[in-house]
């Protein structure tokens, strides 16, 4: 289950990056993009830190 919530959260933040990427010419999608990004980076090092 730890395991599964670090992998979860690298996961969110490679979709982020992505979103990101491909909306970041509205400028509204880079900020979500980077939002989405801290947010499932914190999931990924709480997942990460239960190990």
């Amino acid at each position: 289950m730890i395991t599964l919530r670090a992998v979860g959260g690298g996961l969110q933040v490679v979709g982020g990056v992505a979103g990101g990427v491909a909306t970041s010419w509205t400028g509204v999608g880079a900020v979500v993009g980077a939002v989405a990004v801290v947010h499932n980076a914190d999931d990924l090092q709480a997942g990460i830190r239960q190990l």
